[in-house]
């Protein structure tokens, strides 16, 4: 048993860890090479562990399965950010299908913030937009509505809290990335987005993982 619970938990959470800490070297280090090696390895441990065995783990694996596609696109040129936001898009459609499932509740108090954060983003984007507007529009929506739908579910079980944070971590590393990439440089940008893009991700994996 012990064996068991090392090999399919603690040894691909080590090498998760270890991926994280090389692609950070990698940004440090300057070296594209690594940061591209390093980056889709936390989210295949995630994924090697998660066994879709229900709906919302199911729907939960395939927005993993997203993110990691979109991590790649996004690492392997700036050429292809169009193509990973894409993917990323259908990662929070993904991750929407499984909170709805869990709570149809309004939640019309956090759609209310999230509606006027949403709308203070998009303004302070829109001068550096230019032809992403309509990209940029469409996706901020439905990241909002993905947040939205984790706060809504954030009482199902007591894991569900976990994707609430997760959502929330995830609007905050995207934003970080919008603002640096269409309004103005942030410093340490790059660490900032991944460093709360892991903990988002490593959140809402842990909502459908379960693990005691």
């Amino acid at each position: 048993m012990k064996e068991s619970y090392f090999f399919k938990t603690v040894l691909p959470l080590s090498v998760a860890a270890i991926a994280m800490l090389l692609y950070f070297t990698g940004i440090a280090a300057g070296n594209h090479l690594l940061r591209l090696v390093a980056k889709p390895v936390p989210l295949l441990a995630f994924l090697f562990m998660l066994k879709p065995s229900t709906l919302y783990r199911k729907y939960i694996f395939a927005g993993l399965l997203l993110s990691l596609t979109g991590d790649i696109l996004l690492e392997v040129s700036p050429d292809w950010f169009v193509f990973g936001l894409v993917s990323f898009l259908f990662a929070h459609i993904a991750y929407i299908i499984a909170f709805v499932r869990r709570s149809k509740k309004a939640g019309l108090l956090p759609l209310m913030f999230l509606s006027v954060f949403g709308i203070i983003m998009f303004y302070i984007l829109y001068p550096g937009l230019d032809g992403m507007m309509l990209p940029v529009a469409i996706y901020l929506t439905v990241i909002l509505i993905m947040v939205w739908r984790a706060l809504a579910q954030r009482n199902f079980n007591n894991y569900s809290v976990y994707a609430a944070a997760g959502a929330l971590f995830f609007l905050f590393s995207d934003g970080v990335l919008a603002i640096d990439k269409f309004y103005s440089a942030v410093p340490y940008a790059r660490w900032i987005i991944m460093i709360t893009y892991w903990v988002a991700q490593s959140l809402i994996f842990y909502s459908a993982f379960k693990r005691e």
